[in-house]
């Protein structure tokens, strides 16, 4: 939201789940209250929740995605995920 408060055009998320074969990994509503999505996509399309990637590493899971609400920036995330639990958060500008 580039420092002012987020208003109706973003979104919060609860939870996100990970189903990774059998297992289902929850990553809940503390760990990432602070991140605010926009609602919408650039130019009305699609907004970019639906383009989060999942890599996999050996026993870590990187959830990674970019967020532009057709601002001058761009917001990083990355969450990584260890023997089934949330290890790293982090979230950084892009200006452009």
């Amino acid at each position: 939201t580039d420092g002012t408060l987020p208003n109706n055009d973003f979104l919060q998320l609860d939870k996100i789940i990970v189903k990774n074969k059998d297992k289902k990994i929850e990553i809940g509503k503390n760990d990432i209250e602070q991140y605010f999505f926009p609602k919408n996509g650039i130019d009305g399309d699609k907004n970019e929740l639906a383009d989060f990637k999942i890599y996999y590493l050996n026993n870590n899971i990187f959830i990674l995605n970019t967020f532009n609400n057709s601002g001058a920036a761009a917001y990083n995330i990355v969450l990584n995920i260890k023997n089934g639990k949330l290890v790293a958060n982090k979230a950084w500008k892009v200006e452009i």
